[in-house]
Formats: C-alpha cells, structure tokens, sequence
C-alpha cells in the first residue's frame, strides 16, 4: 500500500510502505458420507510465511528521520511465521424434485506465530476462528430434452468472526445474497454482501456445480 502527504513546503511528499508476503501451505482432509445427503469434513492445514516490509519516501531527510524513530519496528522489518488451522464442515447436497440443494456449514480456527524476527521488531501470536453457513438452490430452466442444461442458482450465506479479536475489522459479521446462472458445470452470478457496516458486492464463479 502507498500513502501521500503533502509536505509543509510547496513540494510534495510521499510515502510508500510495500509489504511482501510468500506462503505455502499443506492441507489435508476427509468427506465422510453420512447418508440422507449429509456429509463430514474434517481438515488440517500447516505452513510457512515470510513477511518483509519496506518503506520508501520521496525525501531523503525524511526517510532517514523515519528510520532512525521507526526503523525496525513500522518499517522496514521482516518476520517469519508458523500458520495452522483446523478446520470442520457438516455438508448437504440432495435433489428435491426439480430443486438440487446444496449447503454447508464450516468452522475453522486459525493460529499464527511469528518466529526469527528482523532486530527492533516485537513479533506477533494471534488466534481467529469463523463460523460460516451457505445455502444453494438450483433449478433447471430449460427443456430436460436440451442437450446443455441451463439452470439458476439462488446463494444465501453468513459469515460471522469468532474470537476476542473478532472486532478487529470493525464488523463481525457480513451477509452474502444472489444468484447465478449456470450452464452444463459452469455457473457465473454476483452476490450482495451486506451487513452492520458492511455493504458491497462480488463476482462467484462455480466449476462443477
């Protein structure tokens, strides 16, 4: 991200704090059928982070009182970082006469610690954990004789943040509505999102639907 100030003289100033992060992680999990259209899936996942943080200012006088006050610490620092998550979903995917439905229901807990910090920078240990609930109904718009299946899709969801720090953001939760259209195994829609201080909107895309 980049930031812009105007400077107390008549040449402008600007700040640019670039952050820089390379990840990877190992996730393993199982679906275990439940009968009725009802499935378990439980998971875990596991990975490495390296986080860098670089600042550049357009004033060298600037930049250097900047390093000598933050240096380290705001800006330019770099940390490693341990990631592991859990995760639990009870799934649903039955057809109702003309009607498929399809839902979930996901919990997850996150962990993160940082380790081999950069010098002067205090290093981090967080939790979160989200609690998230979707919905799909489809139905086939067009003739059971057509060679491609055209269907619409309507998509309900809510996504809510577990956890002391689940206001971090200023929302603890958001809405999701909408719908798609899909063709064969392709479904393209826009959804709604919507919430306590929360609004907005996102493009979805299902392969395989």
């Amino acid at each position: 991200e980049s930031q812009r100030f105007d400077g107390v003289a008549e040449d402008r100033v600007w700040l640019e704090s670039e952050w820089t992060a390379y990840t990877g992680i190992v996730e393993l999990g199982l679906i275990m059928p439940l009968g009725a259209g009802f499935s378990l899936a439980p998971g875990l996942s596991a990975g490495l982070s390296r986080l860098e943080n670089e600042l550049e200012v357009s004033d060298q006088d600037l930049e250097e009182l900047l390093q000598l006050i933050y240096g380290g610490s705001l800006f330019n620092w770099s940390t490693n970082a341990t990631i592991g998550r859990a995760h639990l979903a009870l799934l649903y995917d039955q057809r109702h006469g003309r009607y498929r439905v399809k839902g979930g229901a996901h919990l997850s807990y996150a962990y993160v610690d940082s380790y081999s910090e950069s010098s002067g920078f205090a290093g981090f240990a967080d939790h979160s954990g989200t609690a998230i609930f979707k919905v799909d109904v489809s139905r086939r718009i067009n003739s059971d004789t057509a060679k491609r299946p055209l269907y619409l899709i309507g998509h309900l969801g809510n996504t809510s943040f577990l956890g002391d720090n689940r206001h971090e953001l200023e929302f603890d939760y958001f809405n999701e509505a909408g719908l798609s259209l899909g063709i064969d195994k392709y479904a393209l829609g826009v959804l709604t999102v919507f919430g306590s201080d929360v609004s907005g909107w996102s493009l979805t895309f299902n392969y395989n639907y």
